[in-house]
């Protein structure tokens, strides 16, 4: 979370609350920690875990569709804060 509103200069709740950070967060979360999706979804505005899913699912397309969300993705792993 840290890491976002640092790489962002964004509020935690803006990270919590809003596109496309909650979606960065979401999938990050899926990819690094050992949470569930309803574990997820519960920290971010009681999003049921299937959303959490579709949340990580859709960021993983963009990444791989888009080279400016692949490479703040590659920047945000990177930077482990």
């Amino acid at each position: 979370m840290n890491l976002l509103c640092i790489h962002f200069k964004v509020s935690k709740e803006r990270v919590i609350t809003s596109s496309p950070y909650k979606g960065y967060a979401v999938y990050l979360a899926r990819k690094h920690t050992p949470l569930s999706n309803a574990e997820i979804g519960s920290y971010f505005g009681k999003i049921t875990y299937s959303a959490a899913t579709k949340i990580g699912t859709r960021l993983k397309e963009r990444i791989r569709e888009n080279e400016r969300v692949r490479g703040e993705m590659r920047e945000l792993e990177g930077r482990r804060v």
